[in-house]
């Protein structure tokens, strides 16, 4: 039992030097002895998870000279933050049922931080966004912050509605993103957007379809010349390779070109290169995926119209297409569920002179003139935060395009391999950020007659590089002038 009598300082130090020069002593009822106790207090914090650890130094007196580690966890919640206003928010499908369960979990966890600022959240069709927003600054009725693909990069920098992000995120947030993506997010210098889900897409193979067609059902085709024997293998068996459609600019145009050593556009925006010879050997395999019947004809489309009037067949899930369209990563998932005996693998990156693929990202945009521009800072900033985005990509089934934010990334096996195979070859640039728009409505006609056989792949592609030049020229103008 330990005595409640006082101790003085000089009974301290000698019974203190006593329990030092032997152990046993200690433990066999020697007068008690105060010492240090370290209390480790661990705090989990609400909104913003963190392990916060202090010690305590606590003065007792025991019977025997121990050390204890308490450990206790407490929830601490932070005050809320005062900040208020109103945020204008549009979105854009993801999932079967956004409302429940993307947003109402997400705008439930945020009013618990900003309790002030009230978010109205309007869930939009994709057909018709660009020019909506566009239509919307024009006439002052912009939501504040609006999901924005990389690929609006060029129409919202040139009309200069969208707010620079530089200073309203921290710059090591800017460097906790993937591979070189801030590359993509760029416009005259500025960063206006911040992506909220990575884009990295490919394709997957049918096992049993490559055991019928003479392949090793466990070796996917890599290299271009890998595709083109599998076309010919797979149209000798009355199967499709995969399909492809001629307005598809990112993935059946920049993709290849690149892979072929080549760029649309200079690196200073000065020229573009659809002559160059990479452009030409380009058009070339796409010329001849549809002449030789690797593909269906009916990708052979000139406008985004043509192709929405197209009554699409999907070969890959009921069982005619050795290689799947190519997909994000939920076409995984989507095969699972719509195909169930369907084998698949998973196919690399293709590889001619270049293993590469274009990478992207659906982002976040700040508006210009907020009325409420604490409140939008606010709102993005807890939305970027690693937290948020891995429950978003768990959700929607994409990566998150923070590295921090896999951690809380809820994938499942399918779509997380699909994006870790291919996320080491994901490249941005030029490119993918500056006349996006322009250069698929002015390129895809120029392809589609190619394909069919109604030009030379030289013709179509001499025509597309004067018709997207002087898009190119005038905006070079423009810009001087400014």
């Amino acid at each position: 039992m330990a005595s409640g009598k006082r101790i003085t300082r000089r009974q301290v130090l000698r019974i203190a030097g006593a329990a030092g020069g032997t152990a046993a002593l200690a433990a066999c009822g020697a007068t008690p002895t105060p010492q240090v106790v370290e209390k480790v207090v661990t705090q989990i914090v609400a909104a913003t998870p963190e392990v916060v650890k202090e010690t305590v130094v606590v003065q007792q007196t025991v019977e025997k000279v121990v050390q204890q580690t308490v450990v206790v966890e407490k929830a601490v919640t932070p005050a809320p933050s005062d900040i208020s206003g109103q945020v204008r928010l549009w979105v854009f499908p993801m999932t079967d049922n956004d409302q429940d369960t993307i947003w109402t979990p997400l705008n439930n966890r945020f009013k618990q931080a900003y309790p002030k600022i009230e978010v109205s959240l309007e869930l939009l069709p994709w057909a018709g966004r660009r020019e909506k927003m566009l239509t919307a600054y024009a006439a002052g009725q912009q939501p504040d912050i609006a999901y924005v693909n990389t690929d609006t990069l060029s129409l919202f920098g040139t009309n200069d509605v969208l707010a620079p992000l530089d200073d309203v995120i921290p710059s090591e947030v800017w460097d906790d993103l993937q591979g070189n993506l801030q590359a993509g997010l760029m416009w005259e210098g500025k960063r206006l957007m911040f992506p909220t889900l990575l884009i990295g897409t490919g394709y997957l193979y049918n096992k049993k379809l490559f055991s019928e067609i003479g392949w090793d059902p466990e070796k996917p085709p890599l290299t271009w010349d890998d595709i083109r024997k599998l076309g010919a293998d797979s149209k000798a068996k009355g199967y499709f390779m995969t399909s492809w459609n001629t307005t598809n600019w990112g993935d059946n145009w920049i993709t290849p070109l690149w892979q072929a050593g080549g760029n649309v556009y200079s690196k200073d925006l000065t020229k573009v290169q659809l002559t160059s010879d990479a452009a030409h050997e380009t058009l070339q395999f796409m010329v001849d995926l549809f002449q030789n019947g690797w593909v269906p004809k009916e990708g052979a489309v000139g406008t985004e119209q043509e192709a929405s009037a197209v009554a699409p067949t999907n070969y890959w899930i009921t069982g005619k297409q050795t290689l799947s369209d190519v997909g994000n990563p939920n076409i995984t998932t989507n095969t699972r569920a719509q195909a169930k005996d369907l084998e698949f693998g998973f196919v690399p990156v293709w590889k001619n002179k270049r293993q590469t693929q274009l990478g992207g990202a659906g982002c976040w945009g700040m508006f210009k003139n907020s009325k409420a521009p604490k409140a939008a800072e606010a709102w993005l900033l807890w939305m970027i935060a690693p937290e948020q985005q891995g429950f978003y990509g768990s959700v929607t089934k994409f990566a998150p395009p923070r590295k921090s934010a896999w951690q809380y990334w809820a994938a499942e096996a399918d779509p997380k391999k699909f994006v870790e195979i291919r996320l080491q070859y994901l490249e941005m640039n030029q490119d993918s950020s500056y006349f996006w728009q322009e250069g698929k409505i002015t390129c895809a006609p120029q392809f589609q007659a190619a394909v069919l056989g109604m030009k030379t792949v030289d013709q179509a592609l001499s025509d597309a590089q004067t018709d997207l030049q002087k898009i190119v020229d005038d905006w070079n103008a423009k810009r001087k002038k400014s």
